[in-house]
């Protein structure tokens, strides 16, 4: 998947289109069948986006997290961090 395909998929994530669940599916099932070939830059980025679906706990409140367990929401401020250096990489590699 490209750069500006995860891109999109994040932004449905952090905009509402994508629920939870169904970002997180789609979010594991694509990196983990991506992972070969990856640039390290790029790679770091998405990693920190597996490792925050990863430690979700739909259970979790705000608040309770733990460095194993996340809330809903500290997992959509995570993937907005992750959203915002996409876009710098983005910018910096495939500018006009």
């Amino acid at each position: 998947m490209s750069p500006q395909e995860y891109k999109k998929m994040l932004q449905k994530f952090v905009n509402g289109v994508l629920s939870v669940e169904g970002f997180e599916t789609l979010y594991l099932t694509t990196f983990k069948s991506d992972m070969g070939g990856m640039y390290h830059p790029l790679y770091e980025i998405l990693e920190a986006v597996f490792e925050a679906v990863d430690a979700y706990w739909y259970e979790c409140k705000l608040g309770e997290e733990t460095a194993f367990v996340i809330s809903e929401e500290r997992l959509r401020q995570e993937v907005k961090m992750a959203l915002n250096s996409l876009n710098d990489y983005i910018y910096d590699n495939f500018k006009k």
